[in-house]
């Protein structure tokens, strides 16, 4: 069943606002069967909107749209869609006792535009607002469903989940399946040439890769679960160390499950990513069980005062060497505690650069209980990227190395 997004609103078109519902929504649909083959942005203009609403009718069979359902003169979705179908608004009492009641709770008085809220197409089915006070809507029309949502991310997500899938997993004949598999240090176009070359795609499962900063993922969809298994098992194996777990699962995560599952800590030393790995650890709940602290350690009087790294070293070697790494995460080791204990120098650029040591050159070193390791890499893009790609595989360092052990 085809599918468009529909997204309203000046404040999107002049960049003020970014678009992250029309990538949560195409996801969603996606999960649920339905295939999005247009997503559309518009200003809040009547005309534009109902021709809008009329060109995508005729080439799907679910329209959903964001934004402009609050009680300000530019919020017209509604009444623009009531007219594109050529249907008269009903005034829905309940709703505005509702929003009334919503203002009581905040001690607010309400306006008399929010009575504008509460009109919406003849036999509309009204979807409540739990955390705000604008409804959604939806409406059945001939062969053709329309689905209006709040633009704000936070009304807009649980109202989908919680009011709108239900509606939409009604209208599927079988229940639809979802797996994704997340791969990292794989190229988008390296994982479709194996994927070709090393696994049979069955009929009846659809297989799509997307790809996010440095990630690329795998998406399974199919109205047969073994299917999904079957042949996620054979990616899986087709893979390898690559892959990095199931469902959204990025390296944070998967380095705390590791470590929980393992019993150990990690502490870290960082200088060209500044603070980035620990940024990138702590914002998984539950890191306090396994993240210990850091340093960030970004001039070399630093490493030398906080880490015990040889002034001498640092002029001889430079701060961005493989003697420098290690010292830094041995004293790190020292320090801390920690079972385990990651550090990382590199030239981050656009400045920096050397003849001998260029744009993006990065060591990064693990201490374990039982040795230390050290890896150069060369990495490109802007300085924020290099900065990503250090912390990214740092953190994929220490979750290969936490696998093999549990293997020997």
């Amino acid at each position: 069943m085809k599918a468009a997004i529909l997204t309203l609103g000046n404040e999107v078109l002049a960049g003020k606002t970014l678009n992250t519902n029309s990538q949560f929504l195409s996801k969603s649909l996606n999960g649920l069967g339905f295939d999005v083959v247009e997503q559309l942005t518009i200003p809040d203009d009547e005309a534009m909107i109902i021709t809008a609403v009329k060109r995508l009718l005729k080439d799907v069979t679910l329209l959903i749209t964001t934004g402009g359902l609050g009680p300000t003169y530019d919020d017209i979705t509604i009444a623009s869609i009531a007219r594109a179908l050529g249907r008269e608004l009903v005034f829905h009492e309940e709703v505005i006792r509702d929003i009334e009641e919503k203002f009581k709770r905040f001690h607010r008085k309400m306006g008399e535009n929010n009575r504008s809220q509460a009109y919406f197409p003849a036999e509309s089915v009204v979807l409540p607002n739990a955390v705000g006070t604008a409804p959604g809507m939806y409406l059945e029309h001939g062969s053709k469903i329309i689905i209006a949502l709040p633009g704000p991310p936070r009304e807009n997500i649980p109202m989908f989940d919680n009011e709108t899938r239900p509606l939409l997993e009604a209208l599927q004949n079988k229940p639809i399946y979802l797996e994704d598999l997340v791969i990292f240090g794989i190229g988008e176009s390296d994982v479709e040439d194996r994927v070709k070359e090393g696994v049979r795609v069955p009929d009846g499962l659809r297989l799509a890769t997307y790809v996010k900063p440095l990630y690329v993922t795998l998406r399974l969809t199919s109205t047969d679960k073994t299917l999904i298994q079957d042949t996620v098992e054979d990616l899986e194996k087709l893979f390898g160390d690559s892959v990095v777990g199931r469902n959204d699962c990025l390296l944070e995560e998967k380095v705390q499950q590791l470590l929980k599952k393992t019993g150990r800590t990690l502490s870290v030393a960082e200088s060209c990513t500044g603070g980035l790995i620990a940024s990138m650890l702590v914002s998984v709940p539950g890191s306090s069980e396994i993240f210990d602290g850091g340093f960030i350690v970004y001039s070399n009087d630093y490493k030398s005062r906080e880490l015990g790294v040889a002034p001498e070293v640092i002029s001889k070697e430079g701060a961005v060497s493989e003697a420098v790494a290690r010292l830094m995460v041995e004293g790190l080791y020292q320090r801390s505690g920690s079972d385990y204990c990651l550090g990382i120098t590199g030239i981050a650029g656009p400045t920096g650069e050397t003849p001998d040591k260029r744009v993006g050159l990065t060591f990064i070193a693990l201490k374990t209980p039982d040795r230390t390791l050290v890896r150069q890499f060369q990495f490109f893009g802007d300085r924020n990227t290099i900065r990503l790609r250090g912390a990214l595989n740092a953190l994929n360092m220490l979750r290969l190395e936490i696998v093999e052990m549990a293997l020997e």
